[in-house]
């Protein structure tokens, strides 16, 4: 993954989900595969960032917390688009104006689609 890769695990990423709540499926291990699709929606190859999550991932790991989801490091948004498709609240920070203006117009097209499964 770019500038965040070790050399022992070029391929990996970590993630963490802190809180309460969190109900981690013991067999699937602590290694999750999930293969990123781009562009992502509301992306193009211009304005991705650089360490993208694949949103399926953070739908994944959202679906198993309670409570409202906060991500200090937004990114061009993919959690808070996992938020809006599962009707939960998300807060965002981001410190490049780039992809914070990238996030919520992103967040807010998804928020405006609806979810399709309840």
């Amino acid at each position: 993954m770019g500038d965040l890769a070790f050399p022992w695990k070029p391929n990996t990423e970590e993630i963490y989900v802190i809180g309460t709540g969190f109900k981690a499926d013991k067999r699937e291990g602590s290694v999750l595969r999930f293969t990123p699709i781009l562009p992502c929606v509301g992306l193009t190859m211009e304005t991705d960032h650089p360490y993208q999550k694949p949103e399926p991932l953070m739908r994944y790991l959202i679906a198993r917390t309670e409570g409202p989801v906060i991500d200090p490091f937004m990114g061009s948004g993919t959690t808070g688009v996992a938020c809006a498709n599962l009707g939960r609240s998300f807060i965002g920070i981001e410190i490049e104006r780039k992809y914070f203006d990238i996030a919520c117009e992103r967040i807010d097209q998804a928020q405006r689609q609806g979810r399709m499964f309840a």
